[in-house]
């Protein structure tokens, strides 16, 4: 189907974190999410955005249809695994409403996480099991 003026094709990445983290690390979560974007930019020639809830979503926006559009709009889902993303609802809500535009786009590959501080998972839920496929560690 070809798309209206107003669709664009997933660009970019989505970047699901705690914020906790990013704070508590003194902003290295932040740092890598730019020298990511950057880096694939360096070697693609093309920009890469990473869509980062403190750049791109505007004061007195409704957040989480924000938060819906840049899933929506990304191609991918970074993750960033730590103890805190895993308690997060918000972080869980945004892998499961990920893994549904996943789905839809008929891919399984679509979800790249980098563990940022390792997690020992006891009873690892089916979300733990489909992330800890394609980790990364930072």
């Amino acid at each position: 189907m070809p798309l209206r003026e107003e669709q664009t094709l997933p660009r970019g990445a989505f970047w699901s974190y705690a914020h906790f983290d990013d704070t508590a690390s003194l902003g290295r979560l932040s740092k890598l999410r730019d020298r990511l974007s950057k880096g694939v930019q360096a070697l693609t020639g093309k920009p890469f955005p990473i869509w980062f809830d403190r750049n791109d979503i505007e004061w007195g926006a409704h957040w989480e249809k924000a938060i819906e559009g840049g899933l929506n709009q990304s191609l991918l889902l970074i993750p960033i695994l730590t103890p805190s993303w895993h308690q997060s609802d918000a972080c869980r809500g945004e892998y499961n409403a990920f893994r549904e535009i996943e789905r839809a786009r008929r891919r399984d590959d679509l979800i790249l996480p980098i563990e940022f501080i390792k997690t020992e998972q006891k009873n690892p839920s089916e979300y733990d099991v489909q992330l800890v496929k394609g980790w990364i560690p930072c």
